[in-house]
Order: C-alpha cells, then sequence, then structure tokens
C-alpha cells in the first residue's frame, strides 16, 4: 500500500472554552516534547487563529501514515479529548493529508 509510505500531514482544530486559551495552549505544549521524539515525527507545531484567539490547530508532519498509525497508544488528540473534554468546545477536527510535491 503506497499511501501508507507517503509523507502526511495532520491537521487539528480545537476550540477553547471561553478563559480556557491560556490553559489550552500549555497543555497542547506539553505534548510537543514526547510527540517529536516519537520515530517518524518531522514537526508537531500549534498555532493560533489570528483573530479567533479560541480556536487553536496543531499541525503535524510524519514520515508516513504507517508511523504515525503503528503507535500503539490511543491517538494523543484522542487521549487529550477523553481526559479534558470539558475544557474544550465541542470535539477536535482532525483531517489527514497527503504529500503531493
Amino acid at each position: 500500500m503506497a499511501f501508507l509510505e507517503n509523507k502526511v500531514a495532520v491537521v487539528t482544530r480545537i476550540r477553547a472554552k471561553r478563559g480556557m486559551r491560556e490553559w489550552l495552549e500549555k497543555e497542547l505544549i506539553k505534548m510537543m516534547s514526547p510527540l517529536r521524539s516519537k520515530e517518524g515525527c518531522i514537526n508537531y507545531s500549534i498555532h493560533r487563529h489570528s483573530t479567533d484567539m479560541d480556536l487553536l490547530m496543531t499541525y503535524e508532519v510524519w514520515e508516513s501514515m504507517k508511523e504515525m498509525v503503528d503507535d500503539k497508544e490511543p491517538s494523543h488528540i484522542t487521549h487529550f479529548t477523553r481526559t479534558h473534554g470539558k475544557e474544550i468546545e465541542g470535539m477536535p477536527e482532525t483531517t489527514v493529508w497527503d504529500l503531493v510535491v
């Protein structure tokens, strides 16, 4: 399956409940080092929307889909949502993008 061997980007949009943005940013920052140290992770960064300050986005780049899904642990976003669902608004929206060029 060739698609498992191409670099992929994972984009997750997550909204903090009112008054929880700083907390959410700190929690996402805590995940940076563990994720960046995983085999196959090329990048993990956090972005804040330029006008909607409560909307954050994580951007991950992985060597391949296979390396991303080979991890035996639940996804970090799934785990995060289960443990901190009360501090975020709704469910995070995650999309996976294949590298074209």
